[in-house]
């Protein structure tokens, strides 16, 4: 993301948050875990801060703020081994807490299976590998808050199921 880590918009009802929670050791393959540091913590709450009352408020980030489940067995053995490429971010929960009552979702990936998390009035959910799952979730906000829960849009083929007769009348 060029320019500032943490940068803020206004787009109708939602007022929207980005963290660019990479840092220079994730050019590695090895070593893909974001970076927090108290001063980004500050300037995603001062930006959350500013949102219009009425709004929908988003932080989105790559990297995931809760510690979640290892993906694959790679993950568990890189895990086991002390690399810190799944784990969470270090400060994570630490965010999740001072983001309560500032935020309404948080939106996040680096994991690549879907997971929704509740904390207080705060969701959070990872879009887990959108290409990997042939789907992705749908958010429809109107108003400055969600209509209904987040859908699944499903891109899977569906060549193995007959396409539904028409009838002419």
């Amino acid at each position: 993301m060029a320019g500032p880590r943490v940068q803020a918009e206004q787009h109708g009802d939602l007022f929207v948050v980005r963290f660019d929670s990479t840092a220079a050791h994730n050019r590695r393959w090895f070593d893909s875990h974001g970076e927090m540091e108290e001063a980004d913590m500050d300037a995603i709450c001062a930006a959350l801060d500013q949102a219009p009352r009425r709004s929908l408020r988003l932080l989105l980030l790559h990297h995931h703020l809760l510690e979640l489940p290892d993906d694959h067995f790679v993950e568990q053995v890189m895990t086991r081994l002390g690399f810190p490429n799944a784990a969470e971010l270090v400060r994570g929960r630490e965010l999740v807490g001072r983001l309560q009552g500032r935020c309404d979702l948080v939106l996040h990936g680096h994991r690549h299976r879907p997971w929704e998390i509740e904390s207080g009035a705060l969701r959070i959910f990872n879009g887990g590998c959108s290409t990997g799952l042939q789907a992705c979730r749908i958010f429809a906000a109107a108003h400055g808050a969600l209509v209904h829960a987040p859908r699944w849009l499903d891109a899977r083929p569906r060549s193995f199921a007959p396409a539904p007769a028409l009838s002419i009348a």
